[in-house]
């Protein structure tokens, strides 16, 4: 566990790799991933809550009708990243590295 700087709420610490064509449709919170390669990932129908993708790959990964608070990508590199009826703007990237 780790205490999120920008607020009182415990995250959860998650590293792994290699999640590959899964579908998240609920909510996320309070999660930080670290290191994690995400591809071919689906995010419909999502409510992202306190989640920082911390030097993270994410490739060919789509992002559909979400609605995020407190949700940033740090050092995380996208590659061919689809976007559509979100509330993710480039301003959640710090810093960001696209392909």
């Amino acid at each position: 566990m780790e205490q999120y700087d920008e607020n009182s709420t415990v995250i959860q610490d998650q590293h792994f790799h290699g999640p590959k064509d899964n579908f998240y449709n609920t909510t996320v919170e309070n999660i930080r991933y670290a290191e994690a390669s995400f591809l071919g990932v689906n995010f419909t129908n999502v409510v992202l809550n306190h989640v920082v993708f911390d030097s993270c790959y994410l490739q060919d990964c789509k992002f559909t009708n979400i609605l995020s608070s407190k949700t940033f990508f740090r050092n995380s590199t996208l590659i061919r990243p689809y976007f559509s009826d979100t509330d993710i703007y480039e301003y959640r990237s710090v810093p960001i590295s696209a392909g």
